[in-house]
């Protein structure tokens, strides 16, 4: 699973940092894409998860996170699912 920031009303990616001092270091920073772990939760519970430790956002404002659920088959990379 991948994510990526897009602008909170609608589905277009935030490229670009309209911050000079930052715009060549991109919008988010840390782990932006995730395996599955295996987990179980609180009440016992199998379920697969994917844990972003540690993205930040480094440009002020209202965004959303979109996440991209991809399967891997060989060189191929299908995309699934996408929020």
């Amino acid at each position: 699973m991948s994510t990526n920031l897009v602008y909170a009303d609608n589905d277009e990616e935030v490229k670009l940092s309209p911050i000079p001092s930052i715009a060549d270091k991109g919008v988010i920073t840390g782990n932006t894409v995730c395996s599955m772990y295996h987990l179980k939760d609180s009440n016992d519970h199998e379920g697969g998860y994917f844990i972003f430790p540690n993205i930040c956002v480094r440009i002020p404002g209202t965004f959303r996170l979109r996440f991209s659920l991809f399967e891997i088959v060989g060189y191929v990379f299908l995309l699934l699912f996408f929020s």
